[in-house]
């Protein structure tokens, strides 16, 4: 009696054990924690009462860090958080905090996780809040949730970890997320859906790039190995991986250790130590190693007097050494090796030398089975057909970049699409694999020196961070993905098969979709699959809420300091610009490009006055003018500090931006981006959408100032950008202008973005309003609508005279008596698709102009336009869309807007009252309570006018 007492007591201690996942997760970083951002009210539309104290948001960490895009303009206070995981896996579940005045002791519990079928025990959660460290500042490191002070307006994360032991009953389970701080306390429901379905297992080797060494094995800290991976730590290290479906690493640097002194015979201990650990921590499905080395090393014996005397060049050492490598690893039966000559061949001239004079010889010593190409060519070049992969055949391709036609090539072949550096984001490793088929797939990099360190190794634990759990979460999306392959390939075709595989491409289309896209296909493909009946029928009570939002966008570009009014120039001025200096004007210039945001941040973080903040905050001098005529954009760029002439790379490059450069955005109004880069040699790289084009249209002048900087004059023919000739008058374009400033470690740009440029919804704009100095203070895109518009601004100087606006053929539509000493103005005019192009002018009373603006007229036969057009969710989950009324806000003053829900047979499911828009351009945002599974659409209507949008809801 007292052994089975004994026995049941064992039995149930053992139950309570955390799962290896969370045993190894170390939550106590150390000292080196930056206290949370200082952020204000990042809730602005979110109901004061639930801001007291602290406000809980949703966080889309897919394409959000805490350090940038603060704002979430959801006016729905976050109510659930819904996590969809398979029996045997563990996930993640994040929100955000935002103190709104000083706090103490803020924490954060599950009461608990209770389902029909039974509870999933607290010992398979965790919680963690998300720092950031000041000495690898790009690790959002996962630490104790609890945090003893607070400062007002501070921003931090929580994540949610919970783990689904095997044998786990399918069904829901429930609980609440408690978060509390200095007698404040708010709540969240937890739902975890747990399928009735055994997803297949990951087949394909998934991992990071790290250095070979540890950092007290020589490993450079620093610029090789962090200074926390250590020998004592690489176990736990490797068994963490592991756990995240990530044990199958790249090796870079792998350097030969030799027997003796003066001898070829390498020793293998080191490298042996390395591959026990990897194996014996499991799931590593291949191991890879990049032999630059070797080729360096053979090079080095090559030229010592014994092996000269004996005959052996440097390729005869390195196929020796390739040799007893590959003797080596089946002797001591490595799990599955492949090999490298050279990283990344496409554009660096040393590394693509050393590829093109021992590849070959790897590949014959070693065997095609063991190689893997490693490059980063440009779309370009793959729709060229004129990469290495292709041209020399190489079974494995594992770029950084696809295209279409690629991915069609290399099957073509017989050959296998791999991939690589696409970004720590959840997609990377799960989405996207499948969109590619791709055999493989790493990530650069973790434990590298202080940039790329994504965890802390330590003998007693890992410190884990937001990087890799969603890098986790991209596994798990690939096995949930692998299975609806196997039974509905076309559903998942139909599902992502619209994703970008162009890399700049594919962060472009995450940016747009974000986090909830990424669940909906994970949910998608689970209900595809999950026949049970047992899930998939929840729907969300109460009837649909909808609350309309100032759009935030369209208030940035509003500001005047965010818009540069392009300089109409002569016609004649030839496709080489010649020297001018009357064309850099204030109205059409930069002024001097600044700091970005995060940057500007981290400046005032470190600084300890206001007057060390203005020293260390003004970045080298660069600013930029911009003019147009019937040739194209005429840029000239203004930079101090470096010298002309000295960068290397050369034209139609996309690796441009790595020296000292300026950058021009372009966001067309049709949604296309165009990019220019041009170097200090004046060489050029034109992309549209990320892609490079051939750029032997664009025109560069230069000159230097003296030995401390240069200007350059630039000419884009309106050809580059698919145009025949000039924008109509008043037309305005999304408009940015960046400096890479290597030399001294500066980024800089105009419009300030947050960490990147390709932010464009932080981007200024670019208004080809001619010389003239009207501004329109209600007219956001800078044209008029069909019928009744009031155009409201103010003029850059008075004028005894008229304001009148004319149309195409010089009639005057409305007009307005000026009085002197006054600027500001109201002017009413109706207006027809005939009347284009319009012309707004100021007159004196002798029929001088003095000044003009020309608008454009929009003309479109709905009420609006929606951005993006459809929308899906889950049943009760919050969707938004930016809308652009069709109407002038005459129009919208005088006939409202209507707004109801009809269900797909058309018939009205709710009507919302007292709709109030700001003007013709706002943020919706319904909520999706009471809503069964079905299509749907949002009917808005100005007097006769109407569109809609289109909703499909899916059951939780």
């Amino acid at each position: 009696m007292r052994i089975t007492s004994l026995l049941l007591l064992f039995l149930s201690v053992a139950c309570l054990a955390s799962p290896e996942c969370f045993d190894l997760m170390k939550l106590d970083y150390g000292d080196e924690l930056a206290p949370p951002p200082v952020a204000g009210d990042c809730f602005p539309n979110l109901p004061k009462e639930h801001k007291e104290g602290f406000a809980v948001g949703g966080w889309d960490y897919i394409k959000d860090t805490l350090h940038t895009r603060h704002v979430d303009e959801n006016p729905f206070p976050l109510t659930e958080l819904f996590l969809v995981l398979p029996r045997g896996e563990y996930g993640m579940a994040c929100l955000k905090v935002n103190a709104s005045r000083d706090l103490r002791n803020f924490d954060v519990r599950l009461d608990g996780l209770r389902g029909e079928a039974g509870d999933i025990g607290l010992e398979n959660v965790r919680i963690a809040r998300v720092a950031q460290s000041t000495y690898y500042y790009q690790g959002d490191f996962l630490v104790e949730a609890r945090h003893a002070t607070v400062s007002s307006g501070a921003l931090f994360g929580v994540a949610l970890l919970v783990n689904v032991p095997p044998g786990t009953k399918a069904g829901y389970y429930n609980g609440r997320l408690v978060l509390s701080a200095d007698g404040v306390s708010r709540h969240v429901d937890v739902v975890l859906c747990v399928p009735a379905v055994d997803f297949p297992e990951c087949s394909i080797p998934l991992g990071f790039y790290m250095p070979y060494f540890a950092s007290d094995q020589g490993g450079r800290e620093g610029r090789w190995a962090a200074k926390d991976y250590k020998m004592d730590s690489q176990k736990t290290y490797f068994k963490f991986l592991k756990t995240r479906g990530m044990n199958s690493p790249t090796i870079f640097h792998y350097r030969p250790e030799f027997k003796t002194d003066n001898s070829k015979e390498i020793d293998f201990s080191t490298l042996d130590r390395l591959v026990s650990l990897i194996t014996e921590a499991g799931g590593c499905k291949g191991l890879f190693l990049d032999l630059r080395f070797l080729a360096s090393t053979a090079k080095d014996f090559a030229k010592m007097p014994a092996y000269q005397e004996a005959g052996l060049d440097d390729i005869a050492i390195y196929r020796d050494f390739v040799a007893q490598l590959c003797k080596h690893s089946e002797a001591k039966k490595y799990p599955p090796c492949y090999f490298m000559s050279e990283e990344e061949v496409a554009y660096h001239s040393d590394k693509r030398q050393t590829f093109l004079r021992f590849g070959l010889h790897l590949r014959e010593v070693a065997g095609e089975d063991r190689m893997i190409l490693l490059d980063n060519p440009t779309a370009a070049q793959i729709d060229q057909g004129i990469d290495f992969g292709h041209s020399m055949r190489y079974k494995r391709r594992q770029y950084n970049t696809w295209t279409d036609k690629g991915l069609a090539q290399t099957a073509a072949d017989g050959d296998e699409v791999w991939s690589y550096n696409f970004g720590f984001r959840r997609p990377s490793y799960g989405i996207l694999l499948h969109r590619l088929n791709s055999q493989g797939h790493h990530q650069w990099a973790d434990v590298w020196g202080k940039p790329w360190t994504s965890t802390v190794a330590r003998p007693d634990g890992v410190v884990s961070s937001i990087r890799i759990e969603s890098c986790h979460e991209g596994m798990v999306d690939y096995r949930i993905l692998s299975g609806l392959r196997q039974q509905n390939a076309d559903l998942l075709s139909s599902l992502i098969g619209d994703l970008p595989v162009v890399n700049a491409q594919y962060h472009h289309a995450i940016d747009a979709r974000g986090l909830s896209w990424v669940d909906m296909i994970r949910w998608r493909a689970v209900l595809a699959q999950d026949k049970s009946g047992i899930i998939g029928k929840r729907v969300i009570g109460g009837e649909p809420m909808l609350r309309v939002m100032e759009n935030h966008q369209a208030v940035v570009e509003t500001q005047a300091d965010l818009a540069i009014r392009a300089l109409l120039v002569a016609d004649d001025v030839e496709r080489v610009p010649t020297w001018d200096e009357k064309r850099c004007l204030e109205s059409n210039g930069t002024g001097p490009l600044r700091y970005m945001l995060a940057k500007e941040r981290r400046n005032r973080e470190v600084s300890s006055s206001d007057e060390e903040f203005k020293r260390i905050n003004q970045p080298s001098y660069a600013g930029a003018w911009v003019c147009y005529n019937n040739v194209g954009i005429n840029i000239i760029a203004n930079q101090n500090h470096t010298v002309l002439g000295k960068a290397q790379l050369l034209d139609n490059d996309a690796n441009l931006w790595t020296e000292d450069s300026m950058e021009f955005f372009f966001r067309l109004p049709d949604g296309t981006m165009y990019q220019l880069i041009v170097n200090s040699s004046d060489r050029k790289t034109w992309l549209k959408l990320g892609q490079v084009l051939e750029s032997s249209t664009i025109n560069v002048l230069s000159r230097a100032k003296g030995d401390h900087g240069y200007v350059q004059d630039i000419m884009i023919p309106w050809s580059a950008f698919g145009m025949e000739g000039k924008p109509k008058e008043g037309e305005a374009w999304t408009f940015n202008v960046g400096r890479q400033f290597h030399s001294w470690g500066q980024t800089m740009c105009w419009a300030r973005v947050e960490e990147s440029f390709l932010e464009h919804e932080k981007w200024g704009r670019l208004v080809f309003s001619g010389s003239g100095s009207l501004y329109l203070k209600n007219v956001r895109p800078g044209h008029l609508y069909e019928g009744l518009n009031s155009l409201e601004g103010t003029l850059g100087k008075a004028v005894d005279g008229w304001l009148r606006l004319r149309d195409g053929r010089g009639a005057v539509l409305g007009e307005k008596r000026l009085q002197a000493g006054t600027t500001d103005f109201v002017l009413e005019a109706t207006v027809s698709s005939s009347s284009a192009p319009c012309v707004l002018s100021v007159e004196g009373d002798d029929g001088t102009v003095h000044d003009r603006s020309g608008l454009p007229i929009q003309v479109h036969a709905g009420a609006f336009r929606s951005y993006p057009q459809s929308v899906s969710c889950l049943s009760g989950d919050v969707v938004s869309s930016i809308v652009d009324l069709n109407v002038s806000p005459a129009v919208l003053k005088r006939d409202g807007f209507d707004l109801r829900l009809l269900d797909s047979a058309g018939a009205e499911v709710h009507r919302f009252t007292d709709v109030s828009v700001p003007g013709t351009s706002f943020k919706l945002w319904l909520k999706t309570s009471g809503l069964g599974a079905g299509k749907y659409r949002l009917r808005g209507m100005v007097g006769k006018r109407e569109s809609d949008l289109e909703l499909v809801v899916y059951p939780r």
